[in-house]
């Protein structure tokens, strides 16, 4: 029967034990971006209240963020500006800031909505549907590069999470009290950082993460037929 008795414990801190440096790996990046759809909703009201239009609940996104031709980023539903009210509808099969429709819907003229327009209006009506057509693609542009941002961003941190984990698996390290998800880490030296895990074939320098103090336990093993050692276990 095996008898543990702890003798002796004591705090130390990351830098002061001899771990096994491991490799950050680009395949750890895999992910399905689940959030990524209520992200940009939500950061596309964002902007389109920071430039002065008013959306309805019809508001949709559309986009394709895969680096091929005709992805990109749409929006459809009604908008209305100081001087009109847009409605916006998708066309065609791609997800690019060309593939939607927009009609002016009805003039603002003082306190009045204009839906049946003079041969004068219809001129004003091309006009603003072309200045409203120009600002939808800036849009449209502004959205597709936040898209990609926070796609490279999220990558980024499932490669930093991932490689943390395997540091653990590597280094036969099980914390109960410490969870993946809320350690401090990050892909550049800090101050009270330390580095654990190398670049590997990612464009991240390195890992470094919190340097945080453990306990560690001197503790006895004795067995009836073999005699007793001492070992150092992280608890």
């Amino acid at each position: 029967m095996e008898i543990i008795k702890t003798i002796k414990t004591e705090e130390k801190t990351l830098k002061d034990l001899k771990f096994k440096v491991i490799d950050l790996d680009i395949k750890n990046a895999e992910d399905d971006f689940c959030y990524l759809e209520d992200n940009l909703r939500e950061s596309l009201k964002e902007k389109l209240q920071e430039k002065g239009l008013k959306f309805f609940e019809d508001l949709k996104v559309y986009y394709s963020l895969s680096y091929c031709q005709g992805d990109g980023f749409i929006f459809s539903g009604t908008i209305e500006t100081k001087k009109a009210r847009f409605n916006i509808k998708h066309s065609g099969h791609y997800y690019h800031y060309n593939s939607k429709e927009i009609n002016l819907d009805c003039l603002f003229i003082g306190n009045k909505e204009v839906y049946d327009f003079t041969d004068k209006q219809q001129e004003k009506v091309n006009l603003l549907e072309s200045e409203f057509n120009d600002l939808y693609v800036l849009i449209c542009k502004e959205m597709e590069d936040l898209g990609y941002k926070e796609i490279e961003g999220q990558e980024e941190t499932n490669v930093l999470r991932a490689g943390f984990n395997n540091f653990l698996e590597e280094n036969n390290i099980n914390l109960d009290l410490n969870d993946l998800y809320n350690f401090k880490f990050s892909d550049k030296e800090e101050k009270g950082f330390i580095k654990i895990c190398d670049s590997g074939n990612t464009n991240i320098n390195g890992l470094f993460i919190e340097n945080f103090k453990l306990k560690i336990a001197n503790k006895i093993k004795a067995f009836s037929d073999i005699t007793e050692y001492t070992e150092i276990n992280i608890i």
